[in-house]
């Protein structure tokens, strides 16, 4: 019984509340409509075709609940306070507002003028023109459905629909909606625009397009005295070499700076080249942009891409915005099906296909590992042309159950043929240790051997043949007799554990 009189006094309170509103808004709409005439040159009236109408022509002047009408000819009835005005109509709706138009309908009970021709609404900076307004004076809004623009300080805004509030000073757009900047053209299906922040807010698919770059998102803002705009939904950054998409877009026209959010997805698409991650910037004028959280580098080809992570993945771009280098840094790792790496940092030269790999860096091809302090990869397209290992080079070549074939020097390089190691020249403090088998492929002994250079050549990833440049110091023990020592280097480290195996491996 208790929930029950609650109920009922809630509701009754409801009940009363919407009545009171309804009240308002009848008494709002049936307050003394008062009509005085300040001025006209002449004044006529037919007391028996209509007594309640009376035509007023020359200089003519109203004044409407301190609104004042201008024009060169009226019809007023002094009933229904309904107005129809022809030539020059001037309403001046305060200090700040002004409405003209060739002929007006106004309907006093309503409180709502249609206002036809050449018409136009100025608003302090704002000028809104179309050829046909509909001014609603109990909400102080103007609409036109026939085609419009506005215009103020910075913008021209083209619409065929279109609604102002002109209190709050916000216009909202409809159907083929274009804003024109000196700067940029902004078109959209859906957009509201205030005329004091000068911002504009796009709801479904819209485009802004400079000279520079081109901007897209289904929903966000742009601020168009500071030039910085908040992209969302498919939002993207293309400035004819690169796109930049995420899920959340901010840039700055004024500095060129951009910040992308989650879902990161920037192309290159003259070098094939596309990097992922979760969180981006963008320095169009510094001529660079990063990629971080899960970032992940793509050499894409249409057989074999290369695929390429690190903590953080930098690119540089020239003046022309032509890309240059990427950069990776910290835990760096990278696949193909055919050629697989890690190090602690790596350079891609876009200009010249080079990659460097730094810091303990390793890849391994096939059955084969390569190791230095620094290593240079030459690519021709996205095959691997050749490769270079400066200092404390070590190649290892696994051969049967754990005996490796190992090459160490100074300086290496590697020659490829279809991402297959081909031959490699060792300059500089050359040493090998190499399985020698029986013509039935059973193991017979361990040579090993130093020369100042060599050249190893190899079939299918696995050793073949070596050619010493200069008369090497070698020698040759039995599997049986063979020690730790004469079967690896001491620098010697077979790191299988840490290859990727796929392309998702390199996270």
């Amino acid at each position: 019984m208790y929930s029950k009189q609650i109920y009922f006094r809630f509701s009754k309170g409801i009940f009363l509340m919407m009545i009171f509103t309804v009240l308002q808004l009848i008494a709002k709409a049936q307050e003394t409509k008062v009509v005085n005439i300040i001025n006209a040159d002449k004044s006529t009236f037919d007391r028996a075709e209509n007594p309640d109408m009376r035509k007023f022509i020359g200089n003519v002047i109203f004044e409407i609940d301190s609104t004042y009408l201008y024009c060169d000819t009226a019809l007023l009835n002094q009933e229904t306070k309904d107005i129809d005005a022809y030539g020059n109509i001037h309403i001046k709706v305060s200090d700040t507002m002004n409405l003209y138009g060739d002929i007006l309908h106004y309907t006093g009970e309503n409180r709502i003028a249609n206002i036809y021709g050449d018409v136009e609404l100025i608003d302090n900076t704002t000028t809104l023109t179309t050829d046909h307004l509909v001014y609603d004076r109990n909400h102080a809004t103007a609409k036109y459905t026939t085609g419009g623009q506005i215009v103020d300080s910075v913008n021209r805004l083209t619409s065929i629909k279109g609604y102002y509030d002109t209190e709050k000073k916000h216009f909202t757009f409809h159907d083929s909606v274009r804003v024109h900047n000196p700067d940029y053209t902004m078109t959209s299906d859906t957009l509201m625009y205030n005329t004091i922040s000068k911002t504009s807010y796009f709801y479904g698919p819209s485009w802004i397009r400079s000279e520079e770059n081109t901007l897209y998102a289904e929903r966000g803002w742009y601020n168009t005295l500071e030039d910085i705009t908040r992209l969302h939904k498919n939002a993207f950054l293309n400035n004819g070499k690169q796109t930049l998409r995420g899920d959340s877009l901010f840039f700055n026209r004024n500095t060129g700076y951009g910040d992308a959010r989650r879902n990161i997805w920037l192309r290159d698409t003259e070098q094939d080249i596309l990097i992922t991650g979760n969180r981006s910037e963008y320095f169009e004028q510094q001529f660079y942009a990063y990629v971080t959280d899960s970032a992940r580098a793509v050499l894409i080809d249409e057989s074999d891409s290369l695929f390429v992570s690190g903590d953080t993945l930098y690119a540089t771009f020239d003046s022309t915005q032509q890309l240059e280098n990427v950069h990776s840094y910290f835990g760096t790792r990278f696949f193909n099906h055919d050629l697989q790496g890690a190090c602690d940092s790596l350079k891609y030269s876009a200009v010249d296909s080079v990659i460097t790999m730094y810091n303990d860096p390793v890849i391994w091809a096939e059955g084969s590992q390569v190791m230095g302090d620094t290593i240079s990869i030459t690519l021709s397209g996205n095959e691997v042309e050749y490769m270079e290992l400066f200092n404390n080079s070590l190649i290892a070549s696994h051969d049967t159950l754990d005996w490796y074939n190992q090459i160490k020097g100074k300086y290496m390089k590697a020659f490829f043929k279809k991402n297959s190691l081909n031959k490699i020249i060792t300059d500089g403090n050359a040493e090998s240790i190499y399985y020698v088998k029986d013509d039935d492929g059973s193991l017979i002994g361990v040579n090993k051997s130093v020369s100042s250079s060599m050249t190893i050549y190899f079939e299918d990833n696995k050793f073949s043949w070596i050619t010493f440049i200069e008369k090497p110091d070698v020698v040759m023990k039995p599997i049986k007799d063979t020690t730790e020592e004469d079967r690896f280097f001491p620098d010697f480290e077979w790191l299988e554990a840490q290859r990727p195996k796929n392309n998702m491996d390199v996270y």
